[in-house]
């Protein structure tokens, strides 16, 4: 799972630097730059690994969003479909994903 390749497919996401890595390679801590709606933030996320079958995520730090929580949950590649398998989409094709979030402010 290669987050260092998100921008390659997705377009709300500029840029993805991996800031630190667990003993087995995987990313620990990431910084990314995202653009939706033409509202920018930057983003810091600590994930953890269950084996190959899961990833789930934190945001401990974000410009816009109070929180968010998220998984991904791998499914085997299938051929019928274009692009990565092993990180996940969230349209669904070749992953399960679940995300909660929130925004900043004073109603959030």
């Amino acid at each position: 799972m290669e987050v260092e390749r998100i921008p390659e497919w997705s377009v709300v996401h500029g840029k993805v630097v991996v800031e630190s890595r667990f003993d087995d390679g995987r990313s620990r801590t990431v910084r990314m730059t995202l653009a939706v709606l033409g509202v920018s933030d930057v983003r810091l996320a600590e994930y953890e690994w269950i084996g190959n079958e899961q990833m789930s995520w934190t945001l401990p730090g974000s410009g816009k969003q109070k929180c968010q929580e998220g998984e991904y949950r791998p499914t085997p590649p299938r051929e019928d479909v274009g692009g990565p398998d092993d990180l996940g989409r969230a349209d669904g094709l070749g992953t399960e994903v679940l995300l909660r979030q929130g925004r900043s402010g004073p109603s959030g």
